[in-house]
């Protein structure tokens, strides 16, 4: 009896402990609760801080560059273009050479022959008929060397052409040049034998992440510390235009001018305040000063001329198909240009 008494005693002593032990677990999973939801909180707020220190290039997803129709997949980068940086590679700059005396069937074929080696490549491609198209056959072009500064009763169109710059290297979706012909002449030494007068890149990559090619280009002081006169505007700096040929032939006939450093643009109407339609095509002009004309680019595009005013400098330029509602949408590619000192 004594032992029963003994277990029944101590059965009612754990009945009034029990209430006791479930408030401690209860209590204990309240506070394990709170500390999850706290952490989850912090990681939360830590994301969302993360995100807006991204600048709008890299908000996108790497997936997207492959969503733009005409850029290969096989843009990422590998190690052997450039081992320090994989999503980084490096874009061929494809010699110039003559077109004159060609036809424009001649010129569509080298055209597509090297549009296969670049990132806009589809086996669907032809050349826009509204850049191209206007082309005719057998004429000669403007050469470069002519273009850039010529003696008296020297033919314009002697050597490379100036076009093949844009029609031999598709991936220089905007390409950069001096607008005018000089008289070879002492004063304009420097300009007509530089080499930053032809403005043939340096070298061209492509940034995966960032949808993002750059042109780096040779440029001289010479054409901020002296002056010119161009289009009735009497000692001005020398002035460089944009031309986006390459971009409308892929379909980007919208640009805008993001960003610059070290730049002026010449004209208050301009691509840096407004969203830009490009125009450049090709025609037959008289510029050349050749009887019946020369296949040579137009139009001309104010709102796309600049000066530079010191070295280095660079602009980004926002790309789109379709025009946005705002400047400040995101392009659907992006193009740098980037002038160094030679």
């Amino acid at each position: 009896m004594e032992e029963n008494d003994e277990n029944k005693e101590q059965r009612n002593s754990n009945n009034i402990n029990l209430p006791y032990i479930m408030l401690y677990i209860l209590t204990a999973l309240v506070v394990l609760l709170i500390f999850s939801a706290l952490n989850t909180y912090s990681s939360l707020i830590s994301d969302y801080k993360k995100a807006e220190t991204k600048t709008p290039h890299r908000a996108f997803d790497k997936s997207d560059v492959h969503k733009i129709n005409h850029v290969k997949a096989s843009c990422v980068s590998d190690d052997k273009h450039n081992p320090n940086n994989k999503n980084v590679i490096n874009l061929e700059i494809n010699p110039l050479e003559s077109f004159n005396g060609k036809t424009k069937k001649e010129i569509y074929e080298i055209r597509k022959e090297y549009v296969k080696k670049s990132l806009f490549y589809t086996q669907s491609y032809k050349p826009n008929e509204d850049i191209f198209g206007q082309i005719v056959d057998g004429k000669d072009w403007w050469g470069l060397e002519p273009l850039v500064c010529s003696r008296a009763n020297e033919v314009t169109t002697t050597g490379v052409s100036a076009v093949s710059r844009f029609i031999n290297n598709p991936d220089l979706l905007i390409q950069t040049y001096f607008p005018f012909n000089l008289t070879y002449d002492e004063r304009f030494f420097e300009y007509c034998n530089g080499r930053f007068s032809r403005n043939i890149p340096l070298e061209m990559t492509y940034e995966n992440s960032k949808k993002t090619i750059t042109a780096k280009y040779e440029m001289s002081p010479f054409v901020y510390k002296n002056t010119v006169n161009y289009y009735g505007m009497k000692d001005i700096k020398y002035p460089l235009i944009l031309s986006g040929l390459n971009a409308r032939d892929f379909g980007y006939d919208y640009m805008y001018i993001n960003s610059y450093h070290n730049i002026k643009m010449l004209h208050e109407n301009n691509a840096s305040r407004q969203i830009h339609k490009i125009q450049d095509y090709i025609h037959v002009g008289g510029s050349c000063r050749m009887p019946g004309g020369c296949n040579n680019m137009s139009p001309r595009q104010p709102e796309l001329e600049f000066n530079i005013l010191a070295l280095p400098a660079e602009m980004e330029i926002k790309l789109w198909k379709t025009k946005p509602l705002l400047p400040n949408f995101p392009g659907d590619i992006y193009f740098k240009i980037i002038f160094e000192k030679n």
